[in-house]
């Protein structure tokens, strides 16, 4: 080993580090043990008979530098256009952020529809926590590459960022060519959301969750109705100054990403490890899209336990997606972000974004365990 894997050993005990990419591809394809990895606990493995699934979940292919993306970009020219404009360079230092992001939000002066990065991954048809991290990608490669930044606002296009966050102080864009942009796109500006997941898959893990862990906080600070609101739903749901697990159990489309979820006795199983920890006393908050799962979690855990949840909209609004769903189920899911970056530990998979968003928003040191993805919340970029 170098002087500098084992230094980043030594730091992130709680992740693979990016040295380890293709022997974690290798491991997974082989069905050997899949890692979990907890914040400040000793790394555990869980085996192929523990998740009791008939394959193990498969990791999902990471960009690697010098090489086109595994997952769907722009056609070449397109893309190594992009890749150009917000050339990496290296991470600036640290004592420079605050500055570097200041100038990103405000730097758009003059006619915001010219600034050097448009962004538009807020107004995708994914789903929230999607739209959330894309847009925290855009303003990394703005801060690495000191480019201003001004939001695309097209007329009639509802923006949930700027419902239930404070904004920092972006300019706008309504210009109707100011909208999102995938793999039909030509225009750099509007790819930086898609150049920051290459930067963040392709960059040294303990270095991109640095800067992360900047930015997340500042670009997603809940507005001050909505850290009330949460409160009102701690104090209903018993939760209002105790310490409690909360989990993030994500079922519906997600069957499409991976390699069959992981069961609900396996969240139980570090559950139970983790209100030992924190000493929850059997408080456990359960965020998930499946009515199916507040039940089974309750069977798993047994009766010294005592599973919530907020209670449930109807069942098709856990399915919705984009600008275009209702605000409601935008709001729901608000609320389930913030009750569980408030939980004293944290169990979830990194194939969600809502479970990396939260990783993000959490404590550099709070216990969060991710069950999939090697136990890494840094494995996959946003999509």
């Amino acid at each position: 080993h170098t002087q500098q894997q084992r230094r980043r050993q030594q730091q992130r005990q709680q992740h693979p580090t990016s040295a380890m990419t293709m022997a974690h591809l290798v491991l997974s394809f082989l069905g050997a043990t899949l890692a979990t990895a907890r914040v400040g606990i000793t790394r555990q493995q869980a085996t192929e008979q523990d998740l009791g699934l008939e394959q193990m979940p498969l990791l999902v292919p990471r960009a690697q530098p010098g090489m086109p993306p595994p997952w769907p970009h722009p056609p070449e020219a397109a893309w190594q256009g992009a890749l150009q404009a917000f050339s990496f360079g290296g991470w600036p230092p640290r004592d420079q952020w605050e500055n570097l992001f200041a100038n990103s939000v405000s730097g758009a002066t003059g006619d915001p529809c010219s600034a050097s990065i448009l962004g538009n991954s807020r107004l995708s048809p994914n789903g929230l926590g999607s739209r959330m991290n894309t847009f925290a990608d855009e303003v990394l490669v703005g801060m690495y590459a000191g480019a201003p930044i001004s939001l695309c606002a097209p007329t009639g296009v509802r923006d949930d960022w700027a419902i239930f966050f404070e904004d920092p102080g972006f300019k706008r864009c309504s210009a109707p060519s100011c909208v999102f942009t995938s793999t039909n796109g030509s225009k750099p500006a509007l790819l930086a959301w898609m150049v920051g997941r290459y930067v963040s898959e392709t960059e040294d893990d303990s270095s991109v969750e640095a800067i992360k862990r900047f930015l997340y906080p500042r670009l997603f600070n809940f507005r001050s109705e909505i850290k009330e609101a949460a409160l009102d739903q701690m104090s209903q749901l018993g939760l209002a100054g105790m310490p409690y697990v909360g989990v993030h159990i994500r079922r519906g489309d997600k069957a499409e990403e991976v390699n069959g979820f992981v069961p609900t006795k396996v969240f139980a199983q570090h559950i139970v490890d983790l209100c030992t920890e924190v000493s929850c006393a059997g408080r456990v908050f359960l965020a998930s899209d499946s009515a199916e799962e507040l039940p089974k979690l309750q069977a798993a855990l047994g009766q010294s336990y005592r599973v919530v949840e907020l209670p449930r909209l109807a069942e098709d609004m856990y399915t919705t997606r984009g600008s275009g769903s209702p605000e409601a189920a935008s709001r729901q899911i608000i609320s389930d972000l913030l009750l569980l970056r408030e939980a004293s530990a944290f169990v979830g998979t990194s194939s969600s974004n809502i479970g990396r968003l939260v990783y993000f928003l959490r404590e550099p040191n709070s216990p969060s365990v991710s069950l999939d993805d090697a136990g890494n919340f840094l494995w996959r970029g946003a999509l």
